[in-house]
């Protein structure tokens, strides 16, 4: 059985994460202080879960445009 193609809205998350284990690396050796890695998290979070939330609603838009 084939495996379901992954979505924009799983490529995002699976970048956010990443993205996040990069920053702790940094931080764990050192590279940047644990206030610079807990402002880059915030930041950037906040810049993910936005684009999360706009490719949710444009998954949402098209089903209801399919559905009809």
């Amino acid at each position: 059985m084939a495996e379901a193609k992954p979505t924009k809205l799983d490529k995002i998350k699976a970048d956010q994460k990443a993205w996040k284990a990069g920053v702790s690396a940094l931080a764990r050796r050192k590279f940047i202080t644990p206030e610079e890695k807990k402002s880059m998290i915030e930041k950037y979070d906040v810049m993910f879960k936005d684009l999360i939330k706009a490719e949710r609603e444009k998954m949402k838009a098209k089903a209801k445009k399919a559905k009809k």
